[in-house]
């Protein structure tokens, strides 16, 4: 059974230089049919547009799962995500 998934939008590095490495991520309230929870990665860029730049479905929000999911989305952007604003959840913030 797939645990987690991550990708890029189109353009994503693009956008993610624009902002300087700085984004945000929080999973989606509630989830879908089949039980994942889509988490978006988002950016603002200078002239305040906001583009997401990848997004993520986890089935469980656990401290193994966003550790995985984290460094996937850093190694994904090359090590150039310099902050990711979440919204506090513990398992995140272990």
């Amino acid at each position: 059974m797939l645990q987690a998934a991550v990708w890029e939008m189109p353009e994503g590095k693009s956008h993610l230089r624009d902002a300087d490495g700085v984004s945000s991520f929080d999973t989606c309230w509630g989830t879908n049919e089949h039980g994942y929870k889509f988490g978006p990665v988002t950016v603002a860029t200078n002239t305040g547009a906001t583009f997401p730049v990848c997004g993520a479905i986890v089935f469980s929000e656990d401290i193994p799962t966003f550790k995985w999911l984290f460094t996937s989305i850093n190694n994904l952007f090359d090590g150039n995500m310099r902050i990711l604003f979440t919204d506090g959840d513990k398992a995140m913030a272990s």
